[in-house]
Formats: structure tokens, sequence, C-alpha cells
């Protein structure tokens, strides 16, 4: 008899577009192989921060999961309508996080404390915090109407939660293993990224409400091990590392003219700083003194691209990465903020194109791919590491074929790993 699983997320499965998409659909698709039946549930948070262009793809998560339910179509009582006070703090609140956001920042604890005074949620009996911070902040609480309806009809082996800041999804839940996949380290996420000039535009807590999130769960699935070491100081659940799941689906030999560099990635924060400091610092200085060199852009990150260049090809959201790879001889992740392990970096090591990272892209990366990519500290190096490797076609063939060995070993743990949370008795 196949393990029931109920996944809950805020990110869609299709088009798997964005690190996070893939993560989760590469996941599930292991746990289809390994027996279980999917009932994904979607609580439609994505699409209101720019990251994507892309229509939701909801008829192609119809087909790919055993059973597929979108919290937004479920019909419920209508909420009594909030006070005029709060609606007017709503809207003041979103003006200043719009034009006045040093403002906004200073302000914004003061008045969504006045604001939970004004309006207090709740859900069975509990006030939901609703403070940026509070690891319930992001929660909807109609997803707990959606489930409940879902526990009377159908009996599931287990739950499985994408994101901390949906962890409150488990309470309740009838089933015999609660499980997130955390895909990032979200303590102090604002604090980290200000150090390098970034404005984060995601979910940040502290790390005890991030510990409070995790406790929820029977066990908590970390994306590294660095990662999973930090989880531990905080919860008392079980964490077991799962990487991203990917098998080798390269080609078998390299042939490549060493002349072109591949960035994939979608227009988050961390992508947009990244390649814009790489073509400003690495590649305008290459190609300055080179010629017939490319820089393929594959996302929508290249829409926010500072500065245009006849070597730089912007590919936009494309369906097929495979098209993207195949004319890459290797991959830049000049990533230099963020946690989280960067799933395009594996992502490349599966289409066979080894990867020139900083230090901070490739933290986490499993020793087993420790001849696929090269780790550098500064644009300087950065430059050096980019134009020898591409002169130099012998040491990138020999790169290219590590990625097969070392990907085959990495999924081989993974779905270990994986086969540990959700079938061991």
């Amino acid at each position: 008899m196949k393990k029931k699983i109920l996944v809950v997320s805020p990110t869609p499965t299709h088009p798997a577009i964005a690190g996070n998409r893939k993560r989760i659909f590469t996941m599930l698709k292991s746990l289809q192989k390994m027996g279980c039946e999917i009932t994904y549930v979607l609580d439609d948070q994505e699409g209101t921060g720019g990251h994507t262009t892309a229509q939701t793809d909801f008829e192609g998560m119809k087909k790919e999961w055993e059973f597929f339910f979108r919290v937004q179509d479920f019909e419920f009582l209508p909420a009594r309508q909030g006070p005029y006070r709060l609606r007017f703090m709503q809207e003041v609140g979103a003006f200043l996080k719009k034009y006045f956001y040093g403002l906004y920042e200073i302000l914004a604890p003061s008045w969504l404390r006045l604001r939970m005074l004004i309006h207090q949620e709740t859900e069975s009996g509990e006030v939901l915090d609703r403070r940026p911070w509070s690891i319930d902040s992001r929660y909807n609480s109609s997803l707990s109407l959606v489930l409940a309806e879902l526990y009377q009809t159908r009996k599931f082996d287990a739950m499985l939660v994408e994101y901390v800041f949906m962890s409150r999804a488990l309470l309740g839940f009838p089933g015999s293993i609660g499980v997130i996949d955390t895909h990032d380290v979200f303590s102090d996420r604002t604090a980290k990224l200000k150090e390098k000039q970034v404005k984060n535009t995601f979910f940040n807590t502290s790390s005890d409400q991030e510990g409070k999130g995790l406790d929820r769960a029977d066990t908590v699935i970390a994306i590294q091990e660095e990662e999973a070491e930090f989880f531990r100081g905080i919860s008392s659940a079980e964490v077991v590392t799962v990487g991203h799941i990917t098998p080798y689906i390269g080609t078998d030999s390299y042939s490549g003219e060493g002349r072109s560099i591949l960035f994939v990635g979608a227009g988050n924060v961390e992508n947009i700083e990244g390649i814009n400091n790489f073509v400003e610092s690495v590649f305008a200085p290459l190609v300055a003194v080179r010629s017939g060199w490319r820089l393929y852009v594959a996302g929508n990150v290249g829409k926010f691209l500072e500065r245009q260049m006849d070597e730089i090809v912007c590919m936009g959201e494309i369906e097929d990465l495979a098209d993207a790879y195949k004319m890459a001889d290797l991959t830049v992740s000049p990533i230099n903020v963020g946690t989280g392990l960067k799933i395009k970096v594996i992502e490349s090591f599966a289409y066979g194109v080894p990867v020139i990272g900083t230090a901070h892209s490739l933290t986490g990366v499993p020793e087993v791919f420790r001849d696929c990519y090269i780790a550098v500290k500064s644009g300087h190096e950065f430059r050096e590491a980019v134009e020898s490797t591409l002169d130099n076609p012998g040491r990138l063939k020999m790169m290219h074929i590590s990625c097969r060995k070392a990907v085959e070993k990495y999924m081989e743990q993974n779905n270990r790993n994986l086969k540990k949370i959700f079938f061991s008795e």
C-alpha cells in the first residue's frame, strides 16, 4: 500500500523555474518513485514579489500529483471586515514601505503592535502573532480550514511542510509523521543581508521563533550539513540533511570551445546583486581584452541587469534549462549574500557543467563535488579563474567528467536519507 503524504507549500512546483520550486519538485518525484502518493496543498503566496513573470501552471500540478488543492479555491464564510482604523493603518503602512522604506523600518515594530491591539486574529482560541518576525506572521488561517476538511475525508501517513514559516500547519495533524523542509535559515536573515548592503524582501525571524516552528515537526530537513548543525542547536526535533535531489542529465562528452559562460537565476535580491557585480568586476574587464566570449543569463534576473553589452545574451525564463546548459562551458555563481544551498550550483553539476563561484555561494556544497568547482574570494581571483579555466580545455574536460560520478554519489546519499525519514518504522 502506498504511503500517503500531504504536502503543504506556499510556492507552486509548476513551472519549475526557480530553485525552491525545483527543490520541491525533485524531492516529491523521488518520493513518488519510492511508492508514495502525493497530495499537494498550495497556499498560493508566490507571484507578488516580482521574482518571476511566469504564470502558475495549476493544470500541470493537477496532472503531476495524485491530488492537488489550492487554498484560495476553497470557499468559507467571509471574514468580518476589519475596523476602519486597521484598514487605514494597513494602507499607510503599505505607502511608507513602498516610498519611504527607511522610515517604515523605524516605525514597523510599534506599528505592528498597535495593529494587533486593534484587530486580534484568532485561531483555535489562540491570538496569532502577525508581527513580521513572528514564525506565524505569514500563515494563512484559511489553510487550517482546508486541512481540517481534508482530514475528514482522507487519511495521511505523513505531512511535509515547505518552509518553517508554514509550520503552523502541523498543529493538529492526525497522521504519524510531521516534517519541515527548511530550504534556508531565517534567523537574523535581514541583519546578515544588511551587512552586504542588500535590502531583504523575504522572511526574517529570531532563532527562538525559528526553533519554535521547527519544534512542531518530528523531523526537520536541512538542505546542507552546516544548516543542519544550526537547527540542532535551536530545536529538539530530529534533523536530517537532504540536499537538492537531481539525477545526472548531462552529456557523456565535453566538446565546447571554451567561450561560453552561463548564469542562471530568478529575480531575487541575491541574484540581482550577484550578476551585476560579476558583470562589472569580472566579465566586462575580461571581454575588454578578449574577444569571442559570451555571457548567457537565463531566468528573470536578466531584467535587472544594470549594464547592457553585446557580449551578454539575456535568455529570459526558459522552459527547458537544458537549452541553456548545453551551450555552456562553465557556470558562474557570484553570490555573496543569502543562505541555503544554491540549487543552481548542484543543478549545474547535474547538467555536467562545472562552476566557478564565490566562497560564499559554494558554502555547503558537499565534498563529493570537490573536483567540479573552483571557489574564489575576490573579483581579481574570479577573473583569473575564469580566464585560466576557459583557456585550458583539458582541465575543463576533466571537470565536466567529474560531475557525473559526483552527482551519482550525491543522489545515493540523498535518497537514503529521504527513505530514513518517511519509511523508517
